[in-house]
């Protein structure tokens, strides 16, 4: 199992937030043959017709939402996107675009759906549509749009079609099932802590090439962990332990019996989980690519009457009460759509140049 850093991103449907900031682009050569797609339908689901230009533009405002947390990472070379990032086996511009795909699949189905639950925008909608474009296109370089195939139609289409996906949603999830038991919500807000030192077997240099440690350096590691695990036993002090061996190390919360959809790291927490509170663990083999020494640090079995704490936790279960209901409906609605992707043209949609946030918002 790898340790992961990054986290797999939740795309709101508010995607206005996403769009609150200017953007830098490297100018592309293509750029020319690239528009000239910018019309062409790369997906159709049913009778409706997603352009090439608004699939391209989303992917392309993720990865500036990324590049910059990638930006602070010295772990990455630029060739990022091609990475395993998330640790499932993907790239990251797989695992993007395979979300793309399925969101304007989403997209598709809403806009034949609209009519149907009686979805249209209001004035409201279409003047905040509207002030939202202009705001994004006047704080971002001619450059940068054109590295998006981002102009106000193009925007204003996402904006659009993203309104009546969160007004569909909205219509979706109205009447769930918002009783939730005290047995269930106590479960759900019950909450572990471990600390942990992670040791990578793997470095990279300053290419991103990657190297394994020698058998030398891995015994020594292991060796280290073992006095760690040793003071940490006598002494009851995780923190001074690794500290005088010179370890970080980091802390993980997490909910018992939670599933890999919801945590990349349920197989630790599981491990960890038979730990009482003060017991460190053994040294836990990762795959190939290092060990991992924890001790299970605290749990919050105090706070569990807090009335904060379960109003938080009810919401949360309802909010993914909502999201099933919704996909599932999404899934059933699915299967009575024929979804055609032009697979040349969604080749076409790379995340190889460079296009990230600025911290201002001027146009440049």
């Amino acid at each position: 199992m790898k340790m992961t850093y990054i986290k797999k991103a939740a795309v709101s449907f508010a995607l206005t937030a996403m769009m609150a900031f200017s953007l830098t682009g490297c100018g592309d050569k293509k750029s020319a043959a690239k528009n000239s797609d910018a019309d062409k339908v790369v997906l159709t689901v049913g009778d409706e017709k997603i352009k090439f230009s608004e699939a391209y533009f989303l992917v392309k405002l993720q990865q500036a939402n990324t590049q910059n947390i990638i930006s602070y990472s010295t772990g990455y070379a630029d060739d990022w996107y091609m990475q395993d990032i998330f640790g499932n086996g993907q790239s990251f511009q797989e695992y993007f675009k395979d979300y793309y795909f399925d969101l304007l699949t989403r997209i598709g189905i809403v806009r034949d759906k609209a009519s149907e639950f009686d979805i249209e925008l209001t004035q409201e909608d279409k003047n905040e549509i509207e002030k939202v474009v202009d705001e994004f296109i006047n704080a971002n370089s001619d450059e940068a749009l054109d590295a998006m195939l981002a102009d106000k139609e193009v925007v204003s289409q996402v904006l659009t079609d993203y309104k009546l996906l969160e007004k569909l949603t909205a219509k979706i999830v109205d009447d769930v099932d918002t009783n939730v038991s005290d047995e269930e919500l106590k479960k759900a807000a019950y909450k572990k802590t471990y600390d942990y030192i992670y040791i990578s077997f793997e470095t990279k240099d300053e290419n991103g090439n990657s190297t394994t440690i020698s058998a030398a350096d891995k015994e020594e590691y292991l060796n280290q962990l073992g006095v760690i695990r040793a003071q940490t036993i006598e002494n009851g002090d995780f923190d001074a332990a690794a500290q005088d061996a010179g370890q970080s190390v980091s802390s993980h919360s997490y909910n018992p019996g939670v599933t890999a959809a919801e945590d990349n790291l349920y197989e630790i927490n599981n491990y960890m989980d038979d730990l009482e509170i003060g017991e460190v663990s053994e040294v836990i083999p990762l795959d190939t690519t290092g060990v991992m020494l924890g001790y299970m640090a605290s749990d919050n079995k105090d706070e569990l009457d807090n009335e904060e704490l379960l109003s938080s936790t009810k919401e949360t279960i309802i909010s993914k009460r909502k999201l099933e209901l919704f996909k599932e409906t999404i899934s059933d609605w699915k299967t009575d759509y024929k979804v055609d992707l032009d697979n040349k043209l969604w080749e076409k949609i790379t995340m190889k140049e460079p296009l990230a946030a600025l911290s201002s918002n001027s146009k440049k």
